[in-house]
């Protein structure tokens, strides 16, 4: 199911634009990142929030978004 669900959100970034955050097995799915089957624990929270500013510091179209003025 997993596998599924990660290709439409792949197929939808790509029709949209949107920033897709790849790497999605860069967590182990153990008891020490994962609470359940979803939900991280404190170390799956780090993790998962290093591998979001990975992507984003190195996006050229999220670092214009940033600089835009309002």
């Amino acid at each position: 199911g997993f596998r599924d669900y990660n290709q439409i959100i792949r197929e939808v970034a790509y029709k949209t634009g949107a920033i897709l955050i790849e790497r999605e097995s860069y967590i182990p799915g153990d008891a020490e990142h994962f609470i359940d089957s979803v939900h991280f624990t404190d170390l799956g929270s780090i993790k998962q929030a290093d591998r979001i500013l990975d992507k984003l510091g190195s996006n050229q179209d999220f670092q214009k978004m940033l600089t835009l003025e309002r």
